[in-house]
């Protein structure tokens, strides 16, 4: 490993190597077994499945996506046939997103895989070293939302 000498230099890059190589697996092994998601549209997916019709901006802020890219998620998305989107009844700024059946089959199809691999990623790795890693990453977390909030 490069640059040992100071944690921060080779813990976050190590972090971004592991979610750049976990994303590339899951999408390989989406690939092969005819899913044709990409990461994004997985996790988007991931979030209907579990509760469908959420609003475009909640779903914004659980995936990490600035509103303007997760609109052209959704609309390619929504080309692909796995969501649509609705006006809320209530409040007509509010768009609604949805699963389509199609965009349910898919992720009911893809989360096998996902949770295959994340389980082979966490084969050897014990309790107590992901509590500590939890632990870790929610302090650094809130080191930083406490400097820019």
């Amino acid at each position: 490993m490069f640059l040992d000498d100071h944690p921060f230099r080779s813990l976050i890059p190590l972090m971004g190597r592991f979610i750049k190589e976990l994303h590339g697996v899951i999408e390989l092994e989406l690939f092969r077994a005819n899913v044709p998601l990409n990461i994004s549209q997985t996790i988007a997916l991931k979030w209907l499945a579990e509760r469908d019709g959420r609003p475009q901006v909640d779903l914004a802020l659980i995936t990490h996506r600035d509103k303007t890219t997760l609109t052209r998620l959704l609309g390619t998305m929504e080309k692909r046939d796995l969501i649509y989107r609705k006006k809320c009844n209530t409040d007509r700024r509010v768009n609604r997103v949805y699963l389509t059946s199609h965009g349910r089959a898919l992720i009911h199809s893809a989360l096998p895989i996902v949770e295959r691999i994340v389980d082979r990623a966490l084969a050897d790795v014990s309790a107590d070293q992901i509590k500590s890693a939890k632990e870790a990453l929610y302090t650094m977390h809130s080191n930083l939302k406490q400097n820019y909030e």
